[in-house]
């Protein structure tokens, strides 16, 4: 019997020697290969069923069923089809080119790994890998699956959750509930505005996701943070590109950024208008410093020697324009005389 290599030699790959190594090492020893999958399809023994492909090995096909799947009840398997997973070879069948594989047992095996020491309320990061509908299906590690329902009030500006988030997209989980024996975690969206910060003026860039019909754009500019602006006439930017806005009003609580479009020629032209501006005062008030002007004398005020014969600390009343009525007039120095005509 010809005894296959069990390690390859130096400076080579095993898939190079024997390209079903690697596959009878996964069902021999328990370690996990990664493959990607090609398609969903539905076997009459099986049920629901992915096809697999592992790389190298171009004529070899490997079997998914759904009970080895390692998904959380409800997932649907189409979505992971184009993605890359991890399995366990279980069975080989050579001559028919055909593995029998097992995502669970992987899944199972990091179960333990990931949720040491996690308790309900704790904070975790997840990569996200699809949405539907209001369900955002995120890998917390080792392919570990959990499904956060987004509420209504996580959606920004309006845009729906597909818009918001990208497969690859880190997300902040709440973790609600660890089920150890079925080997489920249930956990809720963190929202994404509670460490946000954002202030009037500030220049932000962002992905454009959405142009609306009344003229309207919508740019995100993190995961979950989607803000609005006005889409003018002569606008060109589409769906996808990159665009630099400045925001306008943000609130946190209410989930809204309002920005305007970043002009920075506009911009650069009022950023040296302000400059001239602010030297052209600065010039006025040396001007004014280097003038004496004569202090205003304001109705009422007492001055030292405004009156003669007043000394420093004296009060001189002025005299008055009009007796008041309780008051005897004065006699005037010409009182009875006649002025004779001439």
């Amino acid at each position: 019997m010809k005894r296959d290599f069990v390690l390859a030699p130096e400076g080579m790959d095993l898939n190079e020697l024997d390209r079903w190594g690697p596959l009878y090492d996964s069902k021999n020893y328990g370690t996990a290969i990664k493959g990607t999958v090609v398609k969903r399809k539905v076997l009459e023994s099986q049920g629901d069923t992915w096809e697999v492909s592992f790389p190298g090995i171009s004529d070899v096909v490997g079997y998914v069923p759904e009970s080895q799947s390692g998904l959380p009840e409800g997932t649907p398997m189409s979505a992971f089809v184009g993605l890359e997973i991890l399995v366990i070879v279980r069975n080989i069948a050579k001559n028919d080119g055909i593995v029998a594989c097992s995502r669970k047992e992987v899944v199972d095996q990091n179960f333990t790994k990931v949720t040491k020491g996690m308790v309900p309320g704790e904070i975790i990061p997840g990569i996200l890998k699809f949405v539907r509908g209001f369900g955002l299906y995120v890998d917390i590690g080792g392919g570990i699956i959990v499904r956060a329902v987004a509420q209504r009030k996580s959606y920004s500006a309006g845009v729906t959750l597909d818009e918001q988030y990208l497969p690859g997209d880190t997300i902040d989980l709440i973790v609600t509930e660890i089920e150890r024996e079925t080997k489920t975690i249930k956990a809720e969206m963190r929202s994404p505005w509670i460490e946000f910060i954002a202030e009037r003026g500030d220049i932000i860039e962002g992905e454009v996701v959405f142009i609306s019909v009344n003229n309207k754009v919508y740019i995100k500019v993190k995961p979950g943070i989607v803000g609005i602006a006005d889409y003018g006439p002569f606008d060109s930017y589409k769906v996808g590109d990159r665009v630099q806005y400045q925001v306008l009003a943000y609130n946190s609580i209410e989930n809204k950024l309002h920005m305007v479009k970043w002009d920075f020629k506009r911009a650069n032209i009022r950023k040296k208008a302000k400059a001239k501006n602010i030297a052209w005062r600065k010039e006025i008030r040396e001007i004014q410093k280097s003038i004496k002007v004569a202090p205003e004398v304001k109705s009422g005020e007492v001055v030292a020697g405004a009156f003669e014969g007043a000394g420093h600390n004296d009060y001189c009343e002025p005299p008055a324009l009009f007796p008041g009525r309780d008051e005897p007039e004065a006699a005037s120095e010409n009182q009875g005389l006649q002025v004779e005509a001439d």
